[in-house]
């Protein structure tokens, strides 16, 4: 009994470390219609530049050529609560597979950092003055 009590926990320990060196998951190039599935709520905000912005219960879309390019979502719960979400989104990034991250920015107005994968990048930013937090999702598409 003690040997499948030590097995199993043997596996719930390789599965963990499994899953924090995934890549996080995102809906980048995913496109409007399969969104819709996921986000039955989703609402057109604006058009600029090229790019369709929607949103979905305080998630954020930017679709271009009809797929998504960026998602960001935030919390404005003030300067605690951003602060702490802060901190944990980059601790959850860190035990992921990214390729490279910039070093923590922290100025007299923000802290900030950049996680970057092999498609896409992952942006954290922490405004000192209101509190509000935001993680943001982007690939390359954006830009072209």
């Amino acid at each position: 009994m003690n040997k499948f009590i030590v097995t199993i926990f043997f596996f719930i320990f390789i599965m963990s470390q499994n899953i924090y060196s995934q890549i996080p998951p995102n809906n980048l190039g995913k496109t409007k219609s399969e969104l819709k599935q996921k986000f039955r709520d989703l609402k057109f905000t604006e058009a600029r530049n090229g790019l369709e912005e929607y949103e979905s219960n305080g998630v954020y879309f930017t679709f271009k050529n009809g797929q998504v390019v960026a998602e960001c979502m935030g919390v404005d719960d003030g300067c605690k609560v951003g602060y702490e979400w802060f901190l944990a989104m980059n601790k959850a990034f860190q035990k992921t597979s990214y390729t490279r991250v910039t070093e923590l920015t922290n100025d007299a107005i923000q802290l900030s950092r950049t996680f970057y994968y092999p498609n896409f990048w992952i942006t954290i930013l922490h405004w000192k003055d209101d509190g509000y937090t935001t993680v943001t999702y982007q690939n390359s598409n954006y830009f072209k």
